[in-house]
């Protein structure tokens, strides 16, 4: 990939990264001053391009890139034999839905012919409570039907099974596998009843509850990290248990079948919340053995395995996070509201307000609103700017992910209490206590 100046018709290379945006932009010493001016709203965060390789590294680096481009042109060469199965399997598959059209296309015209010339057609299948001696649309359209599926026979079946096996085969590589979406996949308010195996969960649609004895080979508890995943699971990880132990186990529930799968094991950690966001999970901060964390833990749902991000600038608990297009934006105890660059692996601090124990972001297409003792009112666009508007009565610890349904967000807090908050009105309703 070449790298050039972001300023238009400057032929210097590059040498500083600027992660204001979702992608870092190059620039040049020269034009840094210029570009930060044309965006003052923007966080910028200036980085080198170059950094040095250590002597003593250098070996590691050196057979590490080998072992990769070897590991590498073994895959592409098991790609390729695979990509040759795959383009006879299309080529089979798409002969054998032309000929199904066509064969579809000469029954409706055969048809089309007897109803325009002969005015009757011989039907070989009748519905239910059909006339014996009339026929209409309905008569039709069953019998394309039923003729068409004694024309196709196990066709259908053949192709089928060649799709998911096509499907299976990229999904073996990868460097083939699309990112689980997220669009569309938080539709309910979950969170363990204190204690027990009992999973709570409130539809914000219907405003209907369920509880679900679940699996478990240990009591759940509360203010643990919780959010949904693609695939219609819960990811899981943390919380406090009776007598105020913290857990340090991480499950992923599976909502369909309510089966429960036990995951790698990671800090002792209470009071953070759990943000998915492509193929991951990440966890910021917590509170475990009477002392704030710095630790910002990073699940991958892909590997199945814990990593770490760079530390938070500043040990913080009962956080809580909202993504902001590959960024987070951070909440926690005590004035913590920094932004977190997924790409960068950076933070910066957005700006100097009072977030309490009990925090909440919410966000409602670009309007952001901090919930605690006080409530702040900002937008996606100038996280700089904060606006004091409400003072709150009702304040507990929640490390809920929100969901927001048009004018409202639905959250629960520690104590099984379900909460509707007006993101015009700006106020929070205690509507259900569940548990």
């Amino acid at each position: 990939m070449e790298l050039k100046c972001l300023s238009p018709c400057c032929k210097k290379y590059p040498s500083l990264y600027c992660y204001c945006t979702e992608e870092p932009q190059t620039l040049c010493n020269k034009h840094i001053i210029e570009h930060k001016d044309s965006s003052p709203h923007l966080f910028h965060n200036i980085k080198t391009i170059y950094r040095v390789i250590p002597i003593h590294k250098r070996f590691s680096m050196i057979t590490y890139l080998q072992e990769e481009i070897i590991s590498l042109k073994q895959k592409q060469k098991s790609f390729m034999s695979e990509l040759q199965k795959v383009q006879v399997m299309i080529n089979t598959i798409s002969i054998t839905v032309l000929q199904n059209i066509n064969n579809k296309i000469r029954m409706c015209h055969s048809l089309l012919k007897n109803v325009l010339h002969v005015k009757k057609i011989n039907t070989l299948y009748r519905r239910i409570n059909s006339s014996d001696k009339n026929v209409n649309v309905k008569d039709l359209r069953f019998e394309i039907m039923k003729k068409f599926d004694a024309i196709k026979g196990k066709n259908w079946k053949i192709i089928y099974d060649d799709i998911k096996n096509f499907v299976d085969m990229t999904q073996n590589f990868n460097y083939c596998r699309s990112d689980l979406k997220q669009e569309n996949i938080d539709d309910c308010v979950y969170f363990f009843k204190p204690g027990t195996t009992t999973l709570l969960e409130f539809d914000v649609k219907g405003c209907n509850t369920k509880s679900f004895n679940l699996t478990f080979n240990e009591n759940q508890g509360y203010l643990a990290g919780i959010c949904k995943i693609p695939g219609n699971k819960l990811f899981i990880t943390g919380g406090y248990v009776n007598n105020m132990l913290i857990k340090d186990c991480t499950f992923m529930v599976d909502l369909e079948s309510k089966t429960v799968e036990e995951l790698k094991k990671t800090h002792k950690r209470a009071m953070a919340s759990a943000n998915y966001y492509q193929n991951k999970v990440y966890v910021f901060g917590g509170f475990s053995g009477g002392i704030a964390m710095r630790n910002c833990d990073v699940y991958d749902l892909i590997e199945k395995n814990w990593g770490s991000a760079t530390m938070l600038p500043t040990s913080v608990c009962n956080t809580n996070a909202v993504n902001l297009k590959g960024r987070f934006l951070i909440a926690g105890y005590q004035n913590f509201l920094y932004l977190y660059d997924v790409k960068g692996n950076w933070y910066q601090e957005v700006a100097k307000v009072l977030v309490s124990a009990y925090n909440m972001i919410v966000k409602n297409g670009e309007k952001l609103f901090l919930i605690g003792v006080r409530i702040y009112t900002g937008n996606t666009y100038d996280l700089k700017n904060w606006k004091d508007s409400k003072k709150l009565s009702i304040s507990e610890n929640s490390t809920c992910k929100p969901i927001v349904r048009g004018n409202y967000a639905f959250y629960s807090d520690w104590k099984s209490n379900v909460y509707r908050f007006n993101c015009s009105t700006l106020d929070v309703e205690k509507i259900m206590t569940l548990g």
